[in-house]
């Protein structure tokens, strides 16, 4: 089989195509979507960045009293330790890659990811065709 694609003049995409399903034996299929993380999963890798072992530790840790100066978190449910999570790990994978919308922003719906208070009903209008200033020449 490549050998009669070298053979051709000019290769096209479709070309391409069939070899590698050739070479895959089958059509592609897509990658099923990424698994929201578990608590325990969330919770143990808060724990493992800044190096403890329990929440009590956790809380007594001087660079998590620092990067939390100002705030309260409970850390009781998945959600408290997503808010955790998201600032200091990144975000789940199950959170990204999401369908174009007024809140998604490379692919991160901004509302759900970046914590209370970022979106409100106002927020969540269609966005607004950009203006310029025109610059004066002279």
């Amino acid at each position: 089989m490549a050998q009669a694609l070298l053979g051709q003049p000019a290769l096209t995409e479709a070309d391409l195509l069939a070899f590698a399903r050739t070479v895959n034996g089958g059509a592609f299929k897509d990658p099923p979507p990424p698994k929201p993380p578990t608590a325990t999963e969330v919770k143990n890798k808060v724990l493992a960045h800044f190096p403890c072992k329990s929440v009590t530790q956790l809380r007594k840790d001087k660079n998590f009293q620092l990067s939390m100066t100002g705030e309260e978190v409970a850390l009781k449910t998945k959600d408290d330790w997503l808010v955790l999570y998201r600032r200091f790990i990144g975000i789940p994978a199950n959170e990204r890659n999401r369908e174009d919308g007024p809140t998604v922003i490379n692919g991160s719906d901004v509302c759900s990811t970046s914590g209370p208070g970022w979106c409100s009903a106002s927020t969540r209008r269609p966005p607004q065709p950009m203006r310029c200033a025109r610059r004066s020449e002279g």
